[in-house]
């Protein structure tokens, strides 16, 4: 018989929705995309930044990525043109709300909108489910990466 499995206390508040975050959380503009790839296809897929700290980000995706997950994500360098590539991991994932603008949506022809909306029952592309991915960054991000996750002012 198989032995019930203790949790730590840091995965108990995590579960009970604690912040134990060590740096301070700063919120990100609606339009901040970045790019991410994730093993073993390494094909780069858009994400909304929805929070930064020093030491992590929050992403908005479409797909649910898995705790553990290694990811490269894709920061604007120093100079203007550059790219810097970070590997972060997943450390959390839950359901999110959709929302408007994300860079997987797309753009649907007015009249084909406006038929959705008059034939009951008609989805509306893109009302699908999203995702909150929590990852933690290593070795911590700069202030000025942290400056270009938040999004152009």
């Amino acid at each position: 018989m198989a032995q019930p499995q203790e949790l730590h206390p840091e995965e108990d508040a995590r579960r009970a929705g604690v912040d134990d975050r060590g740096e301070p959380r700063y919120r990100c503009r609606d339009n901040s995309i970045v790019y991410l790839a994730v093993r073993p296809s390494f094909r780069s897929f858009p994400a909304l930044v929805r929070d930064v700290s020093a030491g992590g980000v929050g992403l908005l995706v479409d797909r649910p990525l898995e705790p553990g997950t290694a990811i490269a994500l894709s920061l604007c360098g120093g100079r203007p043109g550059t790219s810097v590539i970070r590997m972060a991991y997943v450390v959390h994932l839950r359901r999110h709300h959709p929302v408007k603008n994300a860079p997987w949506v797309k753009k649907r022809p007015l009249l084909r909108s406006l038929l959705g909306l008059l034939v009951p029952g008609e989805k509306q592309s893109g009302d699908g489910l999203i995702w909150l991915v929590g990852c933690r960054v290593r070795p911590t991000l700069s202030p000025e990466e942290i400056e270009s996750l938040r999004g152009p002012g």
